[in-house]
């Protein structure tokens, strides 16, 4: 939950109940650039953005300020071990990112210090 509303991770998609509109907001995969429609979590960080785990494309994190969606993978980052996210948390300045490769049953997990 932040000042604007309540985020919630679904498997259609991020949804936003703001409340000044009184009204959910929906974003998904084929209108934004949400990187998946099978939201794992989401947690609002310190720096004012929202992330969202998901099920096997690592990361989607918006930015409420810009209307922008950016995306972290195994790919893009080397803080993230794996692409299924499994839970997202922050107790700042640390960062903890539950995670799996896709296809394992192993866990493990991604910690920074790092605003990025």
């Amino acid at each position: 939950m932040t000042e604007a509303g309540v985020w919630c991770a679904t498997g259609g998609g991020a949804l936003l109940y703001d409340f000044s509109l009184g009204e959910f907001r929906a974003w998904n995969r084929a209108a934004e650039e949400l990187t998946s429609d099978t939201l794992t979590s989401v947690a609002a960080l310190s720096d004012g953005r929202i992330a969202f785990g998901t099920d096997r494309e690592g990361l989607s994190l918006y930015d409420p300020r810009s209307g922008l969606w950016f995306t972290e993978t195994v790919l893009t980052s080397s803080q993230i071990v794996g692409d299924a996210i499994l839970f997202i948390g922050e107790a700042p300045p640390w960062r903890i990112i539950g995670s799996r490769a896709v296809g394992s049953g192993t866990a493990a997990s991604w910690r920074s210090a790092m605003a990025r």
